[in-house]
């Protein structure tokens, strides 16, 4: 809403800025959340974590240095989390892809440095998006997934050191502790009769 100035109309209008006002176009923003559906899903995310251990390219006439920064493991799953978060699309392409399954095993392959105790509550918060999947009419998998290929994987966790160790145990108590009950739906279960 604008206000016209004119001698003639000092009132309200319900006309555009971009209408009145010359060299303006009007342009439209989309969240990134709903972009990536475009260039092929959450699944875009996926080979970034084979990437953890990739050097960084060095400075002319210097060594490559392989160590790893535990804070590109946590920035990348801070990613998607937010990529998660609120969005019904990406958590059913993550469904879908069994997305937390992939991650575990991109994560089996790269160096356990990588698990800092900064990723350990970006983890909680990732229960948290997959829990939200409730929400969404979707059943309980993505919760189950985190938990199978994330937090109760101790072949994930068995490298890393003594004190992300207990971060870990302290997350997996407290989630336990929010008498958080998780039952497979019946499609993800199989009677054997």
């Amino acid at each position: 809403m604008c206000l016209d100035n004119t001698p003639d109309n000092a009132m309200f209008v319900r006309e555009p800025l971009h209408a009145r006002m010359r060299g303006i176009h009007l342009c439209v923003t989309r969240n990134v959340k709903d972009v990536v559906h475009c260039l092929g899903g959450i699944r875009v995310l996926f080979p970034l974590f084979a990437q953890l251990d990739q050097p960084l390219l060095p400075m002319p006439c210097s060594d490559i240095i392989y160590a790893a920064d535990p804070a590109n493991c946590c920035q990348l799953l801070g990613l998607l989390h937010d990529m998660l978060q609120g969005s019904a699309n990406n958590l059913e392409a993550m469904r879908r892809s069994n997305g937390f399954a992939v991650i575990g095993y991109l994560l089996h392959q790269i160096s356990p440095k990588h698990l800092s105790r900064q990723a350990i509550p970006i983890l909680g918060r990732l229960m948290g998006a997959a829990a939200s999947a409730t929400n969404y009419s979707l059943d309980t998998s993505l919760l189950l997934d985190i938990l199978k290929h994330f937090l109760l994987d101790f072949r994930l966790w068995v490298y890393t050191t003594p004190d992300v160790q207990a971060d870990l145990l302290s997350l997996i108590t407290e989630q336990v502790s929010k008498n958080v009950t998780v039952r497979p739906s019946s499609s993800a279960t199989t009677h054997n009769d």
